[in-house]
């Protein structure tokens, strides 16, 4: 338990003069701009053709997720409840209900952020087509020894809309291929049954593989794709908020502490800027500007980390630090639990495979907090 004080403890400076500051605004920065890392890919496609990329995106997943627990229950939790029970007006079980309060306050923040997405959006049973949070038969997958799949991830209402008229799926079996270095699946290839929307080949190429023949057909028009770009940067934007004040709260108290985690969040972020930067570039064909949407999806997290901060920062005292810190640490387990954990699980297809990344990533996490602390 901490002892008991009525001013904030000497090795936490919660002005902008703090010396952790600057390193705090950095951290935020790359953590959020790695979505750039991955939108940059768009000028990259032969470097993205030998990528076996579920596997990738599921153990890159599955590391963030160990991360990021092992620092939301270790760290963030344990600094959370100490800040709280150095407030004299509060005994210590007091604190520890507070904390606790709070902690699930944050996943039910998430929760509701969840339903404005999905409202922003208007559509509730998908995720955007983000590789973050999709099915893997939703993620653009290449090999040399099958044709180009593009998946969006658009439902079959969106299909049927931007087709002009009902679509219909034939040949929906799956068949696995490759040589396992990207075995991908062929996708249920699509019958346009209204075709008047496809003449002067206004649509953008989306390449869909037709079980007998090859056949590759237009389904999407460039708006539809433009839109599922645009929305899902959106959705990233949100979801970053929370994450940005983490980190910056995080770095802030200890470098050490909050460095590993923008690392974590830096490795999700990857996959999701190119969740953003595909659908745009292949609706426009413009490369510049679908690495540009994929830069601004990730500008929220510092914004985030420094707003939030600024808010703050005129009433920081213990508890409200204490309070804060547990609100974005349950965030960041809702997260784990919701998105993180269960794409990893599809991306890997192996639980014990799943598993040993997420404990990788607690051991990283461990690592860097004891080295930090030597």
């Amino acid at each position: 338990m901490a002892n008991c004080t009525t001013e904030p403890e000497s090795g936490f400076n919660s002005g902008w003069d703090g010396p952790n500051i600057p390193s705090a605004i950095i951290v935020s920065i790359g953590a959020g701009l790695a979505t750039s890392l991955g939108g940059a890919l768009v000028f990259f496609p032969d470097f993205l053709k030998r990528v076996p990329q579920t596997t990738i995106l599921g153990i890159s997943l599955a590391l963030s997720a160990g991360v990021m627990m092992y620092v939301s229950f270790i760290e963030i939790f344990a600094k959370a409840l100490d800040k709280i029970s150095a407030d004299c007006s509060f005994s210590y079980g007091s604190a520890v209900a507070l904390t606790t309060v709070m902690f699930f306050a944050g996943m039910l923040a998430c929760v509701l952020l969840e339903l404005l997405v999905h409202k922003i959006a208007h559509k509730e049973d998908a995720h955007l087509g983000c590789p973050a949070h999709a099915d893997p038969s939703d993620v653009r997958s290449w090999s040399s020894s099958t044709k180009d799949v593009v998946e969006t991830g658009a439902s079959q209402r969106e299909v049927e809309m931007a087709a002009g008229g009902k679509v219909k799926a034939t040949g929906g079996k799956e068949k696995a291929t490759g040589d396992g270095e990207g075995a991908t699946r062929e996708i249920a290839a699509r019958e346009v049954l209204s075709d008047e929307r496809l003449e002067g080949r206004d649509a953008v190429e989306v390449a869909i593989t037709v079980a007998e023949g090859g056949v590759i057909l237009d389904a999407l028009e460039k708006k539809s794709l433009s839109r599922l770009g645009l929305m899902t940067a959106a959705a990233i934007a949100l979801h970053n908020f929370p994450e940005g004040l983490a980190t910056f709260l995080a770095t802030v108290t200890d470098v050490g502490s909050g460095a590993s985690l923008g690392v974590a969040i830096a490795i999700h972020n990857i996959p999701e800027g190119l969740c953003v930067a595909m659908p745009i570039y292949y609706a426009t064909g413009n490369k510049w500007k679908a690495f540009l949407w994929s830069v601004l999806s990730g500008v929220t997290e510092p914004i985030g980390g420094i707003v939030g901060f600024a808010v703050l920062q005129p009433v920081f005292t213990d508890v409200v630090y204490g309070m804060v810190f547990s609100l974005v640490g349950g965030m960041m387990i809702f997260i784990v639990c919701h998105e993180l954990m269960p794409a990893a699980h599809r991306y890997l297809n192996n639980g014990n495979r799943t598993t040993a990344w997420l404990i990788a990533g607690m051991v990283i996490m461990a690592a860097s907090l004891v080295i930090f602390a030597l």
